[in-house]
């Protein structure tokens, strides 16, 4: 198989044409493992068998990338990525394949970059890996994969709200704050526009697993304080009368002027 050399950098996506069997993805920091998924997820042709081992702190600071959390969702879904927990951490993000051993380089002008090591030593931290990996508990990703997002939003909200969710999702890639992206509040302005009930909405996210119905209630507090949207009451049998959202006049006017993208662009950024 032939290696990146030592010396010459290489994108992700030719490490991973690079490695046709497992990498193993040593003790990365949040921002590394968010390009290493998103980069996975674009990635035309097969990956290599992705295993994580990695805190669960910087797990927990990963999923808070809503996006990037997704995409390795859907890598875990499609059998593509497995990640664990690995407390003993050694200050060095390590990539290790049978045959090489590679470290990511991130400057803050140019794309995420592999620095191949010596392969002489590719053996003995492949093995290192693979023991590790063998003896660290399964972590689960909370986030549900894009896939299963758009098509329940779809199936549950039609094809135009799913639409207007990927619009939102894509006004995520520019930011510098890839945090900032919040699916809770850009569902419920979705179901605002479509004059969906807040119990629907709710019950989706948290049967989806996006946030629970106590998180959604709270930012549709904060909409409607903030005069993005309003709620009506509507009676309903049996149990009390249920909320229905609903864009304010203003909201209204600056999707009809500019696109719905504007407003979800003023709320989240």
């Amino acid at each position: 198989m032939s290696t990146i050399p030592k010396g010459r950098g290489g994108t992700f996506n030719e490490l991973f044409d690079d490695v046709t069997e497992t990498l193993y993805v040593f003790d990365p920091r949040a921002p590394t493992l968010r390009a290493l998924a998103v980069a996975a997820g674009r990635h035309d042709g097969p990956t290599p068998r992705l295993r994580v081992l990695a805190g669960e702190t910087t797990l927990l600071r990963f999923q808070r990338d809503f996006v990037a959390a997704a995409t390795a969702a859907g890598l875990a879904a499609d059998g593509r990525l497995t990640v664990r927990t690995d407390e003993t951490t050694h200050g060095t993000t390590v990539f290790a394949s049978r045959d090489a051993v590679f470290v990511p380089v991130r400057t803050p002008d140019t794309e995420p970059t592999v620095a191949a090591g010596e392969r002489g030593v590719a053996a003995d931290v492949f093995a290192t890996c693979r023991e590790a990996w063998r003896t660290r508990e399964p972590f689960q990703l909370q986030t549900p994969p894009l896939s299963t997002v758009d098509e329940t939003l779809t199936a549950e909200f039609g094809t135009e709200a799913a639409a207007d969710f990927r619009t939102a999702l894509a006004t995520a890639a520019d930011r510098n704050d890839p945090t900032a992206f919040d699916p809770v509040t850009t569902v419920l302005l979705v179901g605002a526009r479509y004059d969906r009930l807040h119990y629907d909405v709710s019950n989706w996210g948290e049967r989806l697993g996006v946030a629970s119905k106590a998180t959604f209630s709270r930012k549709k507090g904060q909409l409607e304080a903030d005069g993005v949207i309003e709620t009506s009451q509507e009676a309903s049998r049996p149990g009390r009368p249920r909320q229905r959202l609903s864009l304010t006049a203003d909201s209204e006017r600056r999707v009809a002027e500019a696109g719905f993208e504007t407003v979800v662009t003023d709320v989240l950024y």
